[in-house]
């Protein structure tokens, strides 16, 4: 039976001693001895003194039994002062409470500043973030290019960075001069974060950069010497450079974000991104999604614009009418120090802009740090602008001087937009979204379910990629053998000639099937007809057909050198280099139809409306010229075209001719649409750029390093 038993608390921590006296009391071992009959008065619980040997040992009896009238009795040791204590209740501390298991939400940063390492010299922006509770174990920033309808990640970051809020307006200061006049407090967000002032040398190398939110949500990049501890996670920074990296000093309102500049993370940026609205949230690593909260900005791409010349000056000779000025300026490049700024692998040069009290402009792209410009009937006085070209996003901010003595900022050619390099040739196309860093294809492109295939030459090999259209994002690429020659599709899958081999492709760039049809240098001309796909094989020379499906030959007509091969659907028209001549082929059995003659060297063959589109490259200049299908007549449409050019490629009633220089022909009305040169980024660059029509009025180009879009307008 249990009974509860009520005591004070000093009655309790009593007991409790006692009884620990009494288990130290028993750990001395069970003592056993026998007494007589005379003893009966004796029973349990009754303590007894035991005296063997001159010694004494109080004993309490636990148990008694009798035999033959002897009496076995079993104890222990006992003592008198177990049964008595002095104790006093000492109260028990209270339980700690185990640390909280919500993450809470993130604080998030997203800063489109200036390159803050030389290594970042690409097109980036950078994220913070951080939360307020113990169990926070960071974020996953997020990025949604329609308006938060959807979201991809764009970053995990595990580390929570050093931000806080401005307890205190700040006000504009000079980015020439050290601020010792503001100082800069600050409330931090998370428990244990702190700032630490910086040695003065260390100041002197930017040490203890922050970035202040502007009202308009962009960022100032500053420095802080001086860190002193107020109470709790306030701060006060003195001792300031304001306005760094070309950034605005200007005046942050109180509850402005600040950010530790040693403690952001960068992410990668995309050309197709400039100027359009990013919005970005981030949910806490094990927290909820919903509760992010998102923000949004428009990327300027900060990283790659370039920032203000200096020292302009120009030198006028003539007037009021004419003459001429010489402009000279200095470059301020982005990267390295003060003593040595090294230039952005994007620099391009300087665009020179001039205007007169008329109205009248000229603008002229150059790549020294001077520049003469021929006034001829422009009206004094004169403005000369200046800003430096960067190849992603354009050109910077313009310095302006006039030869009336003024002299000022901002205030560039009025149709000026950041995005890239300026398209050349006769304007009507001119180059649009661009991705920078990625495939550099714009060989045999061709749109195939909603995505964009094109090809690039490596140098040593042909690579074909996979793109999605609206950005030129990079899905897929594959191998596509040493000499590529052309590739076709289905609209479910691609076919590639390349080296003696023909390779077909799934939709994902997964290479479904491959024949061999020749030796090196075979496989130039494909096309589609009568449910088989022909090959040209000019070195055997013969055309095959093959089954599309696992590319098997189905059957050879031998004697045509071929070397490109088209097709209306009914027959197949192959130019013969070799030859000079187009034939005319039956779509289902390849037998000869008619021999059409040429001009020399027939380069490269279009098919549309019952007429044919024939490159010529023998006689120079190169020209364009147009055969009827039916009889092979050359009618009267020439077109001269200045340099080498690359393939041709119908969409709608519009003939491409991509290359160098590109340029489209309306097939209905023989007139040229309009044309545009691709910049030759890198005189290093061994492989020229190429280009492709993929719709009416698109082409798609490669470079250097980059893919673009030509949009005619």
């Amino acid at each position: 039976m249990q009974v509860a038993v009520v005591m004070t608390p000093e009655l309790a921590a009593q007991k409790a001693a006692m009884l620990h006296k009494f288990s130290w009391s028993e750990a001395e071992g069970e003592v056993k001895f026998s007494l007589p009959d005379s003893w009966l008065r004796l029973v349990p619980g009754d303590c007894v003194v035991l005296k063997p040997r001159d010694t004494a040992r109080r004993i309490r009896i636990d148990g008694i039994e009798m035999a033959a009238g002897v009496m076995q009795v079993t104890g222990h040791v006992d003592r008198r002062s177990a049964y008595a204590s002095t104790v006093g209740y000492v109260p028990l501390p209270e339980p700690t409470k185990p640390p909280s298991s919500v993450v809470g939400d993130t604080v998030l940063a997203v800063l489109d500043v200036p390159l803050l390492r030389d290594d970042d010299d690409a097109l980036y922006y950078y994220a913070a973030v951080t939360g307020d509770r113990s169990a926070w174990r960071g974020a996953q920033v997020q990025r949604s290019l329609d308006g938060g309808a959807s979201y991809v990640d764009a970053l995990g970051i595990s580390f929570p960075a050093t931000m806080g809020r401005l307890r205190a307006e700040l006000p504009s200061a000079s980015p020439w001069y050290t601020d010792s006049t503001n100082v800069i407090d600050v409330d931090l967000i998370r428990d244990g974060d702190s700032l630490d002032s910086v040695t003065a040398a260390q100041f002197l190398q930017r040490a203890g950069a922050v970035a202040l939110q502007l009202a308009d949500g962009s960022w100032e990049v500053a420095q802080y010497r001086d860190a002193e501890h107020v109470s709790g996670l306030r701060y006060r920074l003195s001792t300031l450079h304001r306005g760094q990296l070309n950034t605005v000093p200007g005046a942050h309102a109180a509850g402005a974000m600040l950010v530790l500049l040693d403690d952001v993370s960068r992410i990668s940026a995309q050309s197709a991104w400039l100027r359009r609205v990013l919005t970005h949230r981030a949910p806490s690593f094990g927290g909820a999604v919903e509760t992010a909260t998102p923000q949004s900005m428009t990327y300027a791409g900060r990283a790659q614009r370039e920032w203000l010349v200096a020292s302009l000056r120009i030198s006028a000779t003539g007037g009021p009418v004419g003459g001429s000025i010489v402009a000279g300026w200095a470059p301020r490049h982005r990267l390295g120090t003060d003593i040595l700024p090294v230039a952005s692998q994007y620099f391009r040069g300087f665009r020179v802009y001039a205007t007169d009290a008329g109205g009248q402009s000229m603008t002229a792209d150059v790549t020294a740090q001077t520049h003469t410009l021929q006034l001829g009937g422009m009206t004094w006085p004169i403005r000369v602008h200046v800003a430096a070209l960067n190849a992603i996003t354009g050109a910077g901010p313009w310095r302006w001087v006039s030869t009336d003595g003024t002299s000022g900022d901002g205030d560039g050619p009025p149709e000026e937009d950041p995005g890239g390099e300026t398209p050349v040739g006769d304007g009507t196309f001119q180059r649009g979204i661009a991705m920078y860093g990625s495939a550099r294809a714009g060989a045999y492109g061709q749109l195939m379910g909603g995505d964009l295939f094109a090809a690039q030459n490596s140098g040593a090999s042909w690579q074909l990629f996979k793109l999605r259209a609206d950005t030129l994002e990079v899905i897929r690429a594959a191998y596509a053998g040493p000499f590529l020659f052309t590739v076709i599709n289905d609209g479910a899958s691609l076919y590639g000639g390349s080296d003696g081999l023909v390779r077909k492709w799934d939709a994902d760039l997964n290479e479904t099937a491959q024949a061999q049809v020749g030796f090196t240098g075979d496989a130039q001309g494909l096309a589609l007809c009568g449910g088989s796909l022909w090959v040209s094989v000019p070195y055997e020379p013969a055309i095959k057909k093959l089954d599309p499906a696992t590319l098997a030959v189905q059957a050879t007509v031998t004697g045509l050198r071929i070397n490109s091969l088209v097709t209306d659907g009914t027959y197949l028209y192959g130019a013969s280099r070799g030859d000079n001549c187009i034939y005319k082929l039956d779509g289902s059995t390849g037998a000869l139809v008619a021999t059409f003659p040429t001009a020399g060297y027939p380069a490269d063959l279009a098919v549309h409306g019952g007429k044919l589109w024939v490159i010529c490259l023998h006689d120079l200049p190169v020209r364009l010229y147009k055969h009827d299908a039916g009889t092979g007549a050359k009618e009267a449409f020439e077109l001269e075209v200045t340099s080498t050019p690359g393939r041709m490629a119908i969409a709608g009633d519009v003939l491409g001719v991509g290359g160098r220089v590109s340029f489209a022909v309306n097939t209905l009305t023989d007139s040229v649409i309009g044309s545009f040169s691709i910049p030759l980024d890198n005189p290093n660059q061994v492989q020229p750029p190429a280009a492709s029509l993929i719709t009416p009025t698109r082409f798609v180009a490669g470079g250097f390093d980059w893919t673009a879009y030509y949009d005619l307008i």
